[in-house]
């Protein structure tokens, strides 16, 4: 059983991809698939598939390797948790990076929760 499945996520993607894996097998969930399809769509991962083994469900995520991480970082913690209105949230990484925030509506970038007013938990951000 896993305490934190995204910072677990987050782990066995850089493991990943620091030893030239392409694939990666994590425990679903709602959330982490909905981060995974943001990273999809920012074009870090080329292809997810959700795979069942008896009752349990898994993610096999695929990397992508023209476009690799430079930075995949935990901000919020279970025991620090870190929330921010919309007005303060900020672009990473002096711009060059995104950061992924759980809003009310969703899993979604910091982006997108400034153009629809949206505060919530900062949950990681990649660059």
């Amino acid at each position: 059983m896993v305490g934190d499945p995204l910072a677990d996520l987050i782990v066995r993607l850089k493991n990943a991809q620091s030893v030239n894996q392409k694939k990666v097998r994590v425990i679903f969930s709602k959330q982490l698939f909905n981060i995974v399809a943001i990273l999809k769509r920012l074009g870090y991962l080329s292809e997810i598939e959700t795979i069942s083994e008896g009752r349990k469900k898994f993610l096999l995520i695929t990397l992508n390797p023209d476009n690799p991480f430079e930075v995949l970082k935990r901000v919020s913690k279970p025991g620090a948790r870190i929330y921010l209105g919309y007005k303060e949230l900020y672009s990473p990484l002096a711009g060059r990076g995104l950061a992924i925030i759980s809003t009310p509506q969703g899993v979604i970038t910091h982006v997108q929760a400034r153009r629809r007013k949206l505060g919530g938990e900062y949950l990681m951000m990649v660059a």
